[in-house]
């Protein structure tokens, strides 16, 4: 802990938002092709053409453009976050508020496919959030002190999934909002997170 009593907890690497980064862009890139080629054929041909080539370079460039705008949102989220237990205050880059104001928390990884990260991102009452390397596929990330200092935090918020006018009570916003955390989930996703994907073996060359 520091000296002026808070406990830092470290951002993202840039390897790490990358790799969030990309997994996000891959999703929103394939999904909006298919969007594209099934909802508006005719369209879709008519930009791409029948040229091989063509349809690649449009591909690799929708990628790209999808994957700068990823990571820019990815580098406003993973603002360095920091917890003052004592004052009960969680602190977003330069900006602190009460625990209380914490109001959601979801989890986030990167490509499956692939040894991923477990990302949980915790929001504010007024939209602001970070994003926190909660484990990585070497194990937990997050020291005891900073485990602990997250966990208090969490303890004090306001953290629950949203409601709709037909469930006002949210009986059901684990079934309607199944990505949305509650306290109980939030904390057991910080102190015993889902492991890691683990990578497939590669069948021995006969």
């Amino acid at each position: 802990m520091a000296d002026d009593g808070w406990v830092r907890i470290p951002p993202p690497t840039t390897r790490q938002r990358l790799l969030l980064a990309t997994g996000v862009a891959s999703g929103l890139t394939l999904f909006g092709g298919n969007a594209l080629i099934h909802g508006a054929p005719d369209l879709a041909a008519g930009w791409l053409g029948d040229s091989a080539f063509v349809r690649i370079l449009a591909v690799v460039t929708a990628f790209a453009l999808v994957f700068a705008v990823c990571y820019v949102i990815v580098g406003v989220r993973t603002q360095p976050p920091a917890v003052h237990v004592e004052r009960r205050m969680f602190r977003i880059g330069k900006d602190e508020v009460p625990f209380s104001d914490l109001t959601g928390a979801k989890p986030e990884s990167g490509d499956d496919r692939k040894p991923s990260l477990r990302v949980l991102r915790l929001i504010t009452r007024g939209g602001d959030s970070c994003s926190i390397v909660v484990a990585t596929p070497k194990g937990m990330a997050l020291t005891p002190e900073q485990s602990a200092a997250l966990v208090e935090a969490v303890r004090g918020s306001a953290i629950a999934p949203p409601y709709t006018s037909d469930d006002p009570t949210g009986r059901f916003s684990h079934v309607n909002f199944p990505m949305d955390l509650d306290i109980p989930r939030t904390l057991a996703y910080i102190e015993s997170p889902p492991p890691a994907p683990t990578p497939r073996r590669r069948r021995a060359a006969a």
